[in-house]
């Protein structure tokens, strides 16, 4: 568990409810966004703890005694779920959850190798939101920007986005590992954070730390549109305002207009086309035990992990 308030002060919680088993997850900064964004978003009501307790959750993989499935788990060991089935799949239909975007509450099968489960749970939900973004920019005709400014440009949302992107204006990488960055070769330009940027009304901001408004340096004809993305670098408050990109509502309008098989392929190929070509840039490391976890989550909130390291908890050691 997490404080609220203070998502380093964390403990550990002792459950009767062990109706299903979580065997994996995907330590991402996706995990720290939904931390700090819960409240606006729901992200807290998941997995329900008392106040000031959140448990924050994760995309990883629970055995609820009826074999792995791929869905949203807390950081922890254990959860309670309601499962039912529902055309191949499962639906999580606690009373608590039924507010929540429909996304959140599927459980598929985890199917594949295990590398390729593992891929699953590091690029899938991050990819999606890339694969979304970009295809709402082409709609907005890139809001008629010159160039596309990316703050948190080693992100794997970051990343994932910039292999969609290719057809838009060029892309300017605003990152704290420029190595790491232009080997990835995704952007048309890379820049460290502390190198000075004059920007204009025709950039483009994706925000996808939270902290562009602290970033960006203005110049006198105006300043750029930014849209917030992320708030691995900010807080809650990073995700206010009109020009904020929710991603479950951009892939619910785009199988309301394509259907979802055609949207489940599109993204299908697009985290798979990632996972393949980002194969050389990362290493994996496995986080077995409490402990571990612990030590991993507080390492992703002081942005101790470097760009090149995938985090795989595993609260009760090794599944294979």
């Amino acid at each position: 568990m997490a404080d609220r308030g203070d998502l380093s002060a964390n403990r550990l919680a002792q459950t009767d409810l062990a109706f299903a088993r979580v065997l994996q997850f995907a330590l991402t900064a996706n995990v720290v966004t939904y931390a700090m964004t819960g409240a606006r978003f729901g992200y807290w009501r998941l997995f329900p703890a008392t106040a000031p307790w959140i448990v924050p959750p994760a995309w990883g993989e629970v055995d609820h005694g009826e074999g792995a499935r791929y869905g949203l788990v807390p950081v922890g060991s254990h959860t309670a779920l309601k499962l039912e089935p529902v055309r191949g799949e499962w639906r999580e239909t606690s009373p608590h959850r039924a507010a929540l975007d429909p996304g959140y509450n599927r459980y598929l099968p985890a199917t594949g190798t295990i590398q390729e489960r593992e891929d699953k749970m590091l690029f899938r939900p991050l990819v999606t939101l890339g694969w979304a973004l970009a295809r709402w920019l082409r709609a907005q005709e890139w809001f008629d920007a010159r160039r596309v400014v990316v703050t948190s440009a080693s992100s794997k949302t970051a990343l994932g986005f910039a292999m969609q992107a290719s057809d838009g204006p060029p892309l300017l990488g605003l990152t704290g590992d420029t190595d790491f960055v232009e080997r990835a070769a995704l952007y048309a330009r890379v820049s460290g954070y502390e190198e000075p940027i004059a920007f204009s009304g025709d950039d483009l901001v994706l925000d996808f730390a939270g902290n562009a408004a602290r970033r960006v340096r203005r110049r006198s004809d105006g300043g750029p549109r930014i849209i917030a993305i992320g708030a691995t670098h900010g807080d809650d408050a990073a995700l206010a305002g009109r020009d904020v990109f929710f991603a479950p509502e951009h892939v619910g309008a785009a199988i309301a207009a394509d259907g979802l098989a055609a949207v489940e392929r599109a993204r299908d190929e697009a985290v798979a086309t990632f996972a393949q070509r980002s194969r050389p840039w990362f290493n994996r490391t496995y986080l077995d035990g409490s402990a571990a976890i612990l030590e991993g989550f507080r390492a992703l909130l002081s942005h101790d992990v470097a760009a090149d390291l995938l985090l795989i908890a595993r609260p009760h050691g090794d599944i294979s």
